[in-house]
């Protein structure tokens, strides 16, 4: 689905003071999450869509066969940010999603800043290929294999956030909160983030 919000517009939230983003560069620290802030989309309008992801536009491959990126930007489900904006800050569900959404700006920055190392021809191939025939079973498995190679190492920086931030050093206390989170949650897009989130863990085991 296309962007609900334009990126320069959206973007401008980092400058306006306290703010749910802006809170999210300062606890992360990291230069890079905030320059990739400048300019995103905000997108979805449902449960189901994407809660964050980094679109990449190629606009062709350079002599050595490497894509030539276009564009890069940051998109991010608009309901995340409405969830959290409707919570009281300092209680421990906004904290709760406070973490989760910093660990998943920390895994999208991965792929934002990694992007150059990506065979991303290859990838909008495999990925064409899927939209004209999506039955063809070697190439689901071939896309599916890429994507887990590219994502598995991203899902491990988002974890190790949740890990320390949200557990406190303590996988099982991490499983437990967001079983917990999603048992309370009357909020069909907040269970499906958190679904998201701990049903995840398989991407890594599945490196290939």
């Amino acid at each position: 689905m296309g962007p609900v919000a334009s990126g320069e517009n959206a973007g401008d939230v980092i400058g306006n003071g306290p703010d749910i983003l802006s809170e999210a560069v300062r606890n992360l620290g990291d230069r890079n999450i905030k320059d990739m802030l400048k300019n995103f989309d905000l997108i979805g309008d449902k449960p189901g869509d994407p809660v964050a992801q980094v679109k990449v536009i190629i606009s062709g491959e350079d002599t050595a066969g490497r894509a030539i990126i276009k564009e890069k930007k940051l998109q991010i489900h608009k309901m995340l940010l409405d969830r959290l904006a409707k919570l009281q800050k300092g209680t421990s569900s906004y904290e709760s999603y406070r973490v989760i959404l910093e660990a998943l700006l920390l895994k999208e920055a991965g792929h934002y800043n990694s992007l150059q190392n990506y065979d991303l021809v290859k990838l909008a191939y495999l990925r064409q290929q899927y939209r004209d025939n999506p039955g063809d079973v070697d190439n689901v498995s071939a896309l599916a294999r890429m994507q887990i190679y590219y994502e598995a190492e991203q899902y491990q920086l988002m974890y190790n956030y949740l890990i320390k931030n949200l557990g406190g050093g303590d996988y099982n206390r991490v499983v437990s909160i967001l079983n917990a989170m999603k048992d309370g949650e009357s909020d069909e897009f907040s269970k499906d983030l958190l679904n998201g989130v701990i049903n995840s863990w398989k991407i890594i085991a599945e490196k290939v």
